[in-house]
């Protein structure tokens, strides 16, 4: 039995670069000419470039004068922002590093993915004021309906060592696939009617007692469960929400082909080399 995975969406690179250098004592000139900063939000580098990372003027536009590849869109010298990019601060060993940065994306197409990688090693986009590399590309698996995020953070000291760290997070978005979905879907809408039960339960003891319903401590008690379930109902609704618009973006992406089985999920396939 075959249990291979699928990626379900091309795979991403995002860059973090620092501005500007650090002071050098005058002792240590001669032996030291240069200094490059360690990674902070205040020195976190977020202006538009050109190739080679020749800063722009606020009246030119971004050039690219050595990418011949098929995607005439493909800028990696513009700064996203964490918005731009959905992005959220993430830790590191070295650092925190804001949701913003310098997005390469290597597209659903081995040939293209290729000629990214070639650019950016031509013009050297990884440089000494490069401070950290987040490689991330998602799986799918069909047959365990499970996904699988993964993060490859690579970060680099101003001393030039470099750091791997590894992040990959397994979830399930589909969660009413089969006939377990049945199943769950009853426990919920169970949940749901359970709750108005006692929260109608409880309104009227409380309207009957008026402020003698709160000196029990079974009665406050009862209204911190229900305050509790309720709660724990609307993160349940915003997750969905969530995941639903995730998903969406997913179904929009261009290299992602869809086929019709059993439980009708997306199939990815990459072209071959």
């Amino acid at each position: 039995m075959h249990f291979a995975d699928e990626v379900i969406s091309g795979g991403q690179v995002i860059l973090f670069n620092v501005s500007g250098g650090c002071k050098v004592e005058k002792t240590l000139q001669t032996l030291i000419p240069l200094c490059y900063p360690s990674y902070s939000l205040s020195s976190h580098d977020d202006r538009d470039y050109s190739e080679n990372w020749s800063l722009l003027s606020p009246r030119d536009n971004s050039t690219m004068d050595h990418w011949n590849g098929t995607d005439p869109d493909f800028n990696p010298w513009l700064y996203h922002t964490s918005l731009e990019l959905d992005g959220v601060p993430m830790w590191g060993l070295l650092d925190v590093y804001s949701g913003g940065g310098y997005l390469a994306e290597f597209g659903s197409k081995a040939r293209y993915a290729r000629e990214v990688t070639d650019y950016l090693i031509q013009t050297r986009w990884l440089e000494r004021h490069s401070r950290a590399l987040f490689i991330e590309f998602n799986l799918y698996n069909g047959f365990t309906n499970m996904f699988s995020v993964f993060t490859l953070m690579v970060e680099f000291s101003p001393g030039g060592g470099v750091l791997l760290f590894p992040v990959i997070r397994t979830l399930k978005l589909y969660n009413y696939v089969g006939v377990a979905a049945i199943f769950r879907l009853a426990l919920e809408i169970g949940f749901v009617l359970f709750i108005l039960y006692y929260l109608v339960l409880e309104s009227l003891k409380m309207h009957r007692l008026k402020k003698a319903y709160f000196t029990n401590f079974w009665n406050v008690l009862e209204l911190v469960n229900i305050a509790g379930a309720i709660a724990s109902f609307v993160l349940y609704g915003m997750h969905y929400t969530f995941t639903r618009l995730t998903l969406e973006k997913f179904h929009r992406n261009p290299g992602i082909q869809y086929y019709t089985h059993s439980v009708g999920h997306p199939r990815y396939s990459l072209e071959p080399i």
